[in-house]
Order: C-alpha cells, then sequence, then structure tokens
C-alpha cells in the first residue's frame, strides 16, 4: 500500500484498512453463530470461504492497477 499511495494519503489509506479489518472481525463474530443457528456450523464456515474467494478475487483484479500505479510514480521520480 505505502508503494503506490501519495505520502499525503498514507495514514487515511492505513485507517480504512483497520476499520474495514475491524468491522469485519465484528461482523463476523455475529453472523457466523446466527449462521451456524440456521444452517449449521458447515454453513457458517462455508460463507466465510465464499467471503475469503470474493476477497482473493477483488486482490487479483485489482494487481494492473497497483502495477499502473508503480509504473507511474517510477516515471514521476525518473523525469524529476
Amino acid at each position: 500500500m505505502h508503494d503506490v499511495m501519495p505520502d499525503s494519503a498514507r495514514a487515511t489509506a492505513a485507517g480504512l484498512m483497520t476499520m474495514m479489518g475491524f468491522l469485519g472481525a465484528g461482523v463476523s463474530t455475529v453472523a457466523l453463530p446466527a449462521m451456524a443457528a440456521y444452517t449449521g456450523l458447515a454453513g457458517g464456515f462455508a460463507m466465510m470461504a465464499g467471503l475469503y474467494a470474493i476477497a482473493v478475487a477483488a486482490l487479483l483484479a485489482g494487481r494492473p492497477l497497483v502495477r499502473r500505479a508503480i509504473g507511474q510514480m517510477d516515471e514521476e521520480a525518473a523525469h524529476g
């Protein structure tokens, strides 16, 4: 993250990343038992696995954007 974020936005990006992590942890502690009450524990774990799969897909989809941003920053650094 620090490779592609401008200096002025790094603290905001780190804060948002931390907030999303805590939000996910908080929601999962409520959602997993609620889901398990209706579908069993296997259904709850399947839901969590599905969410991880979505996160992996989002990270893989974002790789070209990160590569492009790093390339632009390298060009700017090389030119001045």
